[in-house]
């Protein structure tokens, strides 16, 4: 896993390799979709991880993230927590992106919206 930032959209892309993907989601064309999801953000703007619910994902990707999922819940841990003073959990839309010939899937969510700043990689909220 791996997280960068894009200062041209300044979006946050995290990067997941899927190295043993199941044949179902290595189609020949990229897939692309839109999810709600929750973003966990504490102190100075860091942010700690994001819950996804497979639910409202396309059936390649509910298959391609179930091994990474709890209950039909997938939550990525960014940041080991350090008891943060405050903790806030906001709504975040987040933009799925699988790559089937790398074979990799990209989250990209944006680094501030009105309920939150991420300071990439830290600083104030």
């Amino acid at each position: 896993m791996h997280l960068c930032h894009d200062p041209l959209s300044d979006r946050l892309v995290l990067t997941l390799d899927v190295p043993d993907a199941p044949s179902s989601c290595s189609s020949s064309s990229p897939l692309v979709t839109v999810l709600c999801g929750i973003l966990d953000v504490a102190d100075e703007g860091r942010i700690l991880g994001l819950e996804l619910s497979l639910d409202g994902l396309p059936t390649d990707l509910r298959t391609l993230l179930a091994p990474l999922a709890e209950n039909k819940t997938l939550y990525l841990e960014l940041d080991e927590p350090q008891q943060p003073r405050v903790l806030r959990s906001v709504p975040v839309l987040v933009e799925f992106h699988w790559q089937p010939e790398e074979p990799r899937l990209m989250l990209s969510f944006p680094r501030r919206t009105n309920d939150y700043e991420l300071l990439y990689p830290s600083g104030a909220t």
